[in-house]
């Protein structure tokens, strides 16, 4: 497998690049996987414990979240099964066009 372009900041400084790094590209479902290795990281050494809920965190999202949002879990958010909805930060034009689905009772 190939990619068209890839690059690696630390400290605000480029460390290692390839492609053609100054052309936008709309990816998908690659921040969950770097995330989720660098979770992996701070699970090990103990600073983040993955049964921690949102509410136990004191973490909300813009416009709040509901009370039963709030009991997901760390793990839960990882495995994209938290029960957590909310309008996504940035669509491209073909997903703003998909009909949205409802926030669940």
């Amino acid at each position: 497998m190939s990619s068209n372009a890839f690059i690696v900041v630390l400290n605000g400084r480029l460390l290692v690049s390839w492609g053609n790094i100054k052309e936008k590209l709309d990816v998908y479902s690659v921040r969950k996987s770097f995330l989720n290795s660098l979770l992996g990281i701070h699970v090990n050494n103990g600073s983040i414990n993955l049964q921690k809920t949102l509410g136990d965190l004191g973490i909300d999202d813009k416009g709040g979240l509901m009370e039963q949002e709030k009991t997901a879990r760390i793990i839960d958010l990882i495995r994209s099964r938290s029960g957590v909805y909310h309008k996504a930060a940035y669509e491209t034009k073909k997903n703003k066009t998909l009909p949205s689905t409802a926030r669940p009772i």
